[in-house]
């Protein structure tokens, strides 16, 4: 068959490997390999083998490597084919974790990779080229999954055993200005292992010439990677502090940052040519509708990233590098805020934000006079948007200051409310989330100064459609979100019910399902439930029929087994509980009702985990769902009763993920809400402890899962204290999580389980490490509810009267900041030992080890 033929049909089979492998590729998978590795050993085309190439990129990346674990094999003898080092970076990009295990290899994969770039070293012939650029790319995804991966992977000690070869080879790779983008990007990833061995080896001194070359490159690439690496590398202090100490090393890396954090002409006519686009559509549309340049992280904001990092360890340091004048940096910055040049003034600006967080002591005597300078430049039409933009938000970086002084809070925030209207992008932008940064922290200050009303009249003006891009809108409504939470009943007045919330509402009704601002437009609403809450009921109908609206749709598409998203759904589960907690009345005619679009109840909706397992709904939508359900169990006696008969199928979804801490909040509910209304819940409680102290005692789970399971425990504890076998092996685990800081209603009712516990298996409780468990948590406890100190004293009363004259030292195993008043009711003669004096909180022992 001719070139172009089999070109296009092996393309067709790469979207048939995409869209049809189920029902077409699996069942002759085996064909297939054979078949592209012959076309790879044996094909002269570029073109065929190039096709043949993405079919196994396609496979491996779809599939992952368990598709075809000995994929390597068969490629490695073919790598001096000019299209077979592609295929194998591509496969490393998606795929590089899964190497770090010995069957995989990634340490020999590494190796190969290396060698196959030495043996390529000083080849100038564009294939040869290529491929020593696709493998330095595949071991830099390598290297990039291994610090996700523990630090004892096969990769990890593949670098560490053989640093000085890798180095000595990036060095020499990396004068060929072809790979030197990539050279330094592995550069930056060795990084991570610089506080092990980097700082033993002497090859990692002459990174840095190498690197401050590549950062003044005319390269976009090279540039680029230069900058991401002084960002990496002014992040790690042991790094910083070391050229701290080298004359001239500190400032000169800070001149090249300040070069570069200066817009270039391309920046400013890219921005430019943004700003005067007309294309702004309507925030409601569908996705396609509304797009956006997402904001590149570029070589200026990289630049500044790192001088916030040098400034965060070096702090006013960071301002008289060694070799440099006393508080150069401050003149620096000085000169360039009264330069009439507008791009130098913007990068004084900048510089002023970037050193905030380390340096703020220096600048504090200045404050005073640069606020007000900053406030100007805001204030006035003339300034040039981009600055005006760059001050918001260092001013944001400052708001801690401004706040203590009314005069400049009221014009700062009228500054950023004035700035949120302008039709220039970029500076909505910068004054929208400086305007949310504020209201999240100072709202009282809002409050107190009298400025509710005006910062809501303005906001209403800006909701408009069409006003903003989504990028921007989305900040705004995460400042409204925030300022609902913060004021609360402030605003729960007449007039801002009309102009702000009923807009606000108003949105739900021209937003499609993937529509971009969907997310942050429910989560915006869900703040004004919390913020507002009985208030909140106007608006409670229009908001439930879209929240149920989104999960019948995924469970449309989970029942008919099509394509799906799990999102929404799961924000709208979310949502429907918040209703549940602050309109339980008005909420719970709506979980239950079947006359809507898909015939179902909401509540029925959430019990598909536990009805119908087999459909295994995505595990988020799992966890809201059993949240959902915890709250129904809460508020609603009647319900559940019924879910009593269902609790147990959760035992069955508990995995490693927070869906299961769900499940262990659900399971705790139900079995206290069968206790209260005396409902015979005794066999689940059995049942659902087992489990609980195997995850206790096992410690297979994360740490929020296991104290997760203590506090399960202790509410089994409530309804069977003495019906839990032998306490011994399981005790100390529990009392130890339930000393940690964790406070709350759930909190009380285990540690009152725990107590129950205690006193019904006391024989068994009166060895030494029960008795520091108890203790343990005893001391953890940030407030002691009334039901709770009776059983404390019981047990320690149980406890005096069985070790009689061995009290004293059965009371010494209990912890220094155990509550002395606790102890002087137990025993009076304690009452003339003062209490230890307070000192620095005792952080509670290491866990027990699992068993």
């Amino acid at each position: 068959v001719e070139e172009g033929p089999r070109s296009i049909a092996l393309l067709q089979l790469k979207g048939n490997i995409s869209r049809h492998y189920k029902e077409a590729i699996e069942v002759i998978l085996e064909d297939i390999k054979k078949g592209l590795i012959t076309i790879l050993s044996n094909s002269t085309s570029q073109h065929v083998s190039s096709a043949a190439s993405s079919c196994v990129s396609t496979l491996i990346n779809n599939q992952g490597l368990s598709a075809w674990p000995d994929i390597l094999t068969h490629l490695w003898p073919l790598i001096n084919s000019p299209h077979i080092m592609r295929c194998i970076c591509v496969i490393t990009e998606d795929n590089a974790a899964q190497f770090d295990v010995p069957s995989r290899q990634g340490d020999v994969l590494c190796q190969n990779l290396l060698g196959f770039i030495g043996a390529n070293q000083g080849k100038q012939d564009e294939i040869a080229m290529q491929s020593t650029l696709q493998a330095l790319k595949a071991v830099g995804f390598l290297l990039e999954s291994d610090s996700l991966v523990s630090p004892n992977s096969l990769i990890d000690k593949f670098v560490v055993g053989n640093l000085s070869q890798i180095l000595q080879l990036l060095h020499v790779a990396g004068a060929n200005h072809v790979y030197l983008a990539e050279v330094i990007k592995i550069y930056r990833l060795l990084l991570s292992y610089y506080n092990n061995i980097i700082k033993m080896e002497p090859g990692f001194a002459e990174i840095l010439p190498i690197v401050f070359a590549a950062t003044k490159a005319q390269n976009e690439d090279i540039e680029m990677e230069a900058c991401e690496y002084w960002n990496e590398f002014a992040s790690i202090p042991s790094l910083v502090k070391s050229i701290s100490c080298t004359h001239g090393t500190l400032g000169n890396l800070i001149k090249v940052l300040m070069e570069k954090i200066v817009y270039s002409d391309m920046e400013i006519a890219m921005l430019e040519d943004a700003e005067e686009k007309d294309d702004i559509k309507p925030f409601m549309g569908r996705s396609g509708d509304d797009e956006e340049e997402v904001d590149q992280w570029t070589p200026r904001k990289a630049s500044a990233s790192a001088i916030n990092h040098l400034s965060a360890v070096l702090r006013e340091e960071v301002l008289s590098p060694m070799g440099l004048p006393h508080n150069w940096m401050l003149s620096e910055i000085e000169a360039r805020l009264q330069s009439p040049e507008w791009r130098v003034k913007e990068c004084g600006i900048l510089l002023l934000g970037a050193l905030s967080e380390g340096s703020y002591q220096a600048f504090q005597p200045l404050l005073p006079t640069l606020i007000p300078q900053l406030l100007s430049l805001t204030e006035s039409p003339h300034t040039h948007f981009l600055v005006s933009s760059i001050t918001c938000w260092t001013l944001s970086r400052y708001d801690f200051f401004i706040t203590t002084d009314a005069a400049l809070f009221t014009r700062y925030l009228q500054a950023l409310l004035e700035a949120m209207g302008s039709p220039k992008r970029r500076l909505q932008e910068m004054s929208i989330s400086s305007f949310a940064t504020l209201v999240e922290h100072y709202t009282p200050k809002i409050i107190a100064a009298g400025l509710i009303d005006p910062t809501v009249e303005k906001l209403s003006q800006l909701v408009s459609p069409g006003r903003y891009t989504t990028r921007n809108l989305a900040i705004l409504l995460d400042g409204i979100g925030a300022l609902v939470m913060g004021a609360r009943e402030e605003m729960n007045k007449q007039r801002t019910h009309e102009i702000l919330f009923m807009p606000v509402v108003g949105m739900l009704q021209s937003t499609t399902e993937d529509s971009p601002i969907l997310p942050r437009l429910l989560l915006t609403l869900r703040y004004m439930c919390l913020g507002l809450g009985p208030s909140f009921l106007p608006y409670i109908h229009a908001t439930y029929a879209f929240l149920e609206k989104l999960v019948s749709t995924y469970y449309a598409a989970i029942f008919a087994d099509t394509q799906h998203e799990w999102n929404h759904a799961q924000f709208a589960l979310t949502f429907v509980t918040t209703l549940v907690h602050e309109l339980p009345a008005q909420a719970k005619g709506l979980i239950t009702c079947r006359q809507n679009s898909s015939g179902a109840a909401l509540l029925d909706l959430a019990l598909v985990p536990l009805t119908k397992p087999e459909l295994k709904p995505d595990r988020p939508i799992v966890g809201a769902s059993f949240e959902l359900l915890s709250e129904c169990t809460r508020q609603y006696p009647d319900i559940a009763t019924s879910l009593l008969t269902q609790a147990q199928g959760a035992l069955n979804l508990l995995h490693d993920d927070p869906a299961s801490v769900a499940a262990m909040e659900f399971l705790r509910e139900v079995i206290y809400a069968g206790k209260v209304l005396n409902l015979d819940c005794r066999n689940l409680a059995v049942t659902v402890a087992q489990r609980m102290i195997c995850v206790v005692v096992e410690r297979q789970m994360a740490d929020v899962a296991v104290r997760n399971a203590a506090l399960c425990l202790g509410v089994c504890g409530l309804v069977l204290p003495d019906g839990l076998g032998d306490v011994t092996g399981f005790i100390e685990g529990v009392g130890w999580h339930l000393g940690r800081e964790m406070e709350g209603r759930a909190k009380e009712l285990a540690f009152q389980g725990f107590l129950e516990i205690l006193n019904a298996n006391f024989s068994a409780c009166s060895k030494p490490a029960p008795i520091v468990a108890f203790g343990t948590a005893v001391a953890g406890l940030r407030t002691r509810p009334g039901t709770i100190t009776p059983a404390i004293i019981s047990f320690l009363s149980h406890l005096k009267d069985f070790t009689g004259p061995q009290w004293l030292s059965a009371a010494s195993l209990l912890p220094p900041d155990f509550p002395h008043d606790i102890m002087c009711k137990v025993d009076p003669s304690l009452a003339t030992t003062p209490p230890p004096p307070p000192g620095p909180p005792v952080a509670p022992p290491p866990p027990p080890p699992p068993l």
